[in-house]
């Protein structure tokens, strides 16, 4: 693009942003590309997708906008129960549409113990010289999460593998 900007007086040098003031060109294959067009229209649309997915997320919780339905394909949401009988309180991660009407999906509730414990377990499957959870190696090595019933987790990591885990519980 030529004449983004302008000289509004030679001898001031004052520039301003061209708003249509001054007529604009835009040179197409005027230089190599980089990269091919096929590649970055495809990059161009992961990071749609991941900004979409992003914008969703209400919290930086580190399983928020990663674990996702088996059943219906919505996210999972965190919620905080408490049991009546001793008062104690923990986090459960469940399908946003777990609940909604008649049309209610089958996939399971998770604790975070349980998650944490199915990514050291994914952990193992791979071969992880030290398979232990933190939330700076699930951030860096999960993509997302699809959480189907019997326990069954399908992790999509972020090198591009998928690895299955079978939850002991369920």
């Amino acid at each position: 693009m030529l004449q983004k900007t302008f000289t509004v007086d030679y001898l001031t040098k004052e520039v301003r942003k061209n708003n249509g003031e001054v007529p604009s060109v835009r040179v197409r294959n005027s230089h190599e590309p980089i990269i091919e067009p096929e590649v970055f229209d495809r990059v161009q649309a992961i990071l749609a997708e991941s900004a979409k997915r992003r914008a969703k997320v209400r919290t930086r919780h580190p399983f928020a906008g990663k674990l996702v339905c088996g059943d219906c394909g919505s996210f999972y949401g965190h919620k905080v129960w408490r049991l009546r009988s001793t008062g104690e309180r923990y986090n459960v991660w469940y399908c946003n549409h777990k609940y909604d009407g008649d049309k209610t999906c089958d996939s399971p509730r998770l604790r975070d113990e349980e998650i944490k414990a199915a990514f050291e377990k994914m952990l193992q499957k791979c071969s992880d010289a030290n398979p232990v959870y933190t939330d700076e190696r699930w951030n860096k090595l999960v993509e997302s999460v699809k959480v189907c019933r019997g326990g069954h987790l399908i992790f999509t990591l972020t090198d591009g593998r998928i690895v299955k885990v079978t939850l002991q519980d369920h």
